[in-house]
């Protein structure tokens, strides 16, 4: 059965995604819904969406007075639902809104995933409806990492896009900058003081525990991905510089393409061929919490996929 987190219509929450969903069907129900020509699949409430379904529960459930509401687990979501054959609430979704119309725009790679410029304007208006409305700290850090995903030509899908702001949310607790990691290694060996001696035979006490928007710890990987970005002993001998917005970001990027973390990369879960929010938790920390990431992650790509300037949508009669 196709699932919705939370009721659209009348006074209802109204989360994208959701609203997304019902969009869909409602699409796919035409006839009932009194629709002459397809509804766009945006996630926003539009009168149109509010028609159709009043409609639908007149023409297909019988209703003299429709409530105009799509609820979890209802009648009228079921009976929306019964054209469709998979479970997969993401996967119908992905199927009809593509991130990309014009190649113009895409990055290399297969166009119904490639990942066209978002717009950050339209991305936080539907992260504020999905999630919950930042503050301005919080907003001016996530305009600033789209930014950064909007700059890097490396990032090919859609979906790796995702789930490198699902990781930051949730590494970041919804601060969306870089940040140092709470308690700072206290009772963990990476909390530990360690004496270096850069290229100059000076000496220099640091502590290499979590910073950033991945919480990169222990000496080593901060060495090793000083060397891979090109900054030599900088991230050993002032591993504070983690915490520059630009800096953090090249980290997450290169560390989650190439596998630095753990060995596991976005490519290896994230492809052509499957996207598996779930196990894409390996890349960072084994499965740590990985359900609540992959949630993120599948509602964000949803979010993307709208807010990107050549979005289209296939759902159509």
């Amino acid at each position: 059965m196709i699932t919705i987190s939370g009721s659209v219509g009348l006074s209802a929450r109204n989360k994208p995604v959701d609203v997304m969903i019902v969009q869909h069907l409602l699409n796919l129900n035409h006839s009932d819904a009194g629709l002459t020509k397809p509804l766009p699949v945006d996630g926003a409430l539009t009168v149109g969406t509010l028609f159709a379904i009043e409609e639908f529960q007149e023409r297909a459930l019988g209703r003299k007075k429709p409530d105009v509401r799509v609820d979890p687990g209802g009648a009228t979501l079921a009976k929306l639902a019964a054209p469709v054959k998979t479970k997969d609430t993401i996967s119908v979704l992905r199927s009809v809104i593509r991130a990309v119309s014009s190649m113009t725009l895409a990055r290399p790679g297969e166009v119904s995933s490639g990942l066209g410029t978002i717009s950050s304007q339209n991305f936080l208006l539907n992260y504020d409806r999905q999630f919950a409305q930042l503050n301005g700290v919080a907003r001016a850090g996530l305009v600033e990492l789209i930014d950064f995903i909007n700059a890097d030509m490396e990032i090919l899908d859609v979906g790796w896009a995702a789930y490198m702001l699902a990781t930051v949310k949730h590494e970041c607790a919804e601060r969306w900058k870089p940040i140092e990691e709470f308690g700072k290694g206290a009772g963990r060996a990476y909390g530990n003081p360690v004496m270096v001696t850069d290229s100059e035979g000076n000496k220099h006490t640091n502590t290499y525990y979590g910073r950033g928007y991945v919480q990169l710890t222990w000496r080593d990987n901060y060495a090793g991905m000083g060397r891979a970005l090109g900054l030599g002993e900088e991230l050993v001998i002032r591993p504070e510089l983690t915490l520059d917005p630009a800096t953090s970001y090249a980290i997450i990027s290169y560390g989650m393409r190439n596998g630095s973390f753990t060995g596991s990369r976005l490519s290896d879960h994230i492809n052509q061929h499957k996207c598996d929010y779930p196990k894409a938790r390996k890349i960072i920390n084994g499965l740590d919490q990985h359900t609540k990431i992959a949630g993120y992650a599948a509602n964000i790509e949803m979010l993307l996929r709208v807010s990107c300037y050549s979005s289209i949508s296939d759902s159509g009669f």
